[in-house]
């Protein structure tokens, strides 16, 4: 991705009123993304590969880098009858994901790319449920998104 951020995480580029909506309105802010996975890592690499993930998430979906939450989670897998390198990613995202998900085959492609890049699992390993949770069902700082 070639964007440059602007203020509050939002990036250049954008028109006028989806800069605005994207800096004043927080309830596009809220992506999620957990990866379980059977490939261990030591701290150094869970916290590198978190950092490195939460900055192409934020550029992915256009989404403040302030809100992302990325997750790590090691598990014993197996996949298709083997334990080779394995993954099951949720990603959760307001207003990202909504009717059919016009854009999650290019999500899916360039999170497989991804994680093949930095954790050398193959694409054919990975699935990935997106979610886009009604405002009133997601919560934040005491409240909901709706």
């Amino acid at each position: 991705f070639t964007v440059e951020r602007r203020e509050e995480g939002c990036y250049r580029g954008q028109s006028d009123f989806v800069w605005y909506i994207c800096v004043h309105l927080s309830c596009e802010r809220m992506p999620t993304f957990i990866l379980h996975t059977n490939v261990k890592l030591d701290e150094s690499e869970e916290s590198t590969l978190l950092l490195k993930l939460s900055d192409m998430l934020s550029e992915m979906l256009g989404k403040p880098l302030q809100y992302i939450m990325a997750g790590y989670k090691y598990m014993p897998m197996v996949f298709a009858g083997k334990s080779d390198p394995c993954a099951f990613v949720y990603l959760s995202s307001l207003g990202s994901f909504s009717g059919e998900g016009p854009n999650n085959k290019t999500y899916s492609k360039l999170i497989c790319e991804f994680l093949n890049a930095h954790v050398n699992i193959p694409a054919s390993r990975i699935y990935i449920e997106f979610s886009d949770p009604k405002r009133s069902h997601f919560g934040y700082n005491g409240s909901t998104f709706g």
